[in-house]
């Protein structure tokens, strides 16, 4: 019975792919590996140049990371209920003469609010949400892969800084798998790749 083939687990949680991480699939490809991507976003990975080599299967998690309570609470909190009072204050402001002097009052406060929302949005939230989000990634990755069989996994690659938690928590489950945060190829050189060593005097 021929033997499953060793398998590359790698993570990458940046919005935009990389080169070297494309490089590395590559290389883990050609020397006889299977690959397996756990990304933000698949299409963006595949869109990207130079491409992913053939057979790498991609895991997306933005899908699953948009869910996230936080996340959900903030987009009700900071832009749909304030955009839908100040589209409501619009509409009876223009309702009719009367409530025409209302409008004015209704455009200093959208003015205030496109003036705050960003910056909260990227000063606050988003700062506070990148030193929780490694973990909220490493749960719902986990939940996202619990049906998942990889077989023989033989090395867990945490390819940013995001991605540590969750590799981690999945070498719990792969315990045989060398954990790491290096596009390390020196375990996978064929002896005629591996530079040569110069013998001590």
């Amino acid at each position: 019975m021929a033997q499953p083939k060793r398998r590359v687990l790698l993570i990458s949680y940046t919005y935009r792919p990389t080169a070297r991480v494309v490089s590395y699939a590559h290389f883990l490809r050609e020397h006889g590996l299977e690959v397996d991507l756990i990304v933000w976003d698949a299409d963006v990975w595949r869109a990207f140049y130079p491409q992913l080599p053939s057979g790498v299967r991609l895991f997306p998690v933005r899908e699953t990371e948009a869910r996230f309570v936080v996340r959900r609470l903030e987009s009700l909190l900071v832009r749909r209920i304030p955009r839908g009072l100040l589209a409501r204050g619009h509409r009876v402001a223009a309702s009719n003469p009367t409530m025409r002097r209302l409008d004015p009052a209704v455009s200093f406060c959208e003015r205030v609010y496109l003036r705050v929302a960003s910056p909260f949005h990227t000063r606050v939230f988003m700062r506070a949400y990148t030193v929780i989000r490694p973990v909220l990634l490493a749960r719902a990755t986990r939940k996202m892969l619990d049906g998942v069989d990889f077989g023989t996994v033989d090395r867990i690659v945490a390819t940013d800084m995001h991605a540590i938690t969750s590799a981690w928590r999945l070498a719990q489950r792969y315990p045989t798998a060398a954990a790491t945060s290096t596009l390390d190829r020196h375990p996978y050189l064929e002896a005629s790749e591996r530079p040569a060593t110069t013998a001590a005097a």
